[in-house]
């Protein structure tokens, strides 16, 4: 099984609710210098209020 699959297979969307505050605090969040982190993506079938 792949990772994908894996995380596919462990992930509940149903049971997931994000705010936009939630999403904003980590983008916009001050960190140290140097700052090592990694990328990440979502996309929003259908956004609500």
């Amino acid at each position: 099984m792949g990772i994908l699959q894996e995380l596919s297979a462990r992930f509940r969307p149903d049971k997931v609710k994000l705010q936009l505050d939630d999403i904003q605090a980590l983008i916009l969040r001050s960190r140290p210098e140097p700052y090592v982190g990694i990328h990440s993506m979502i996309h929003v079938d259908e956004p609500a209020g």
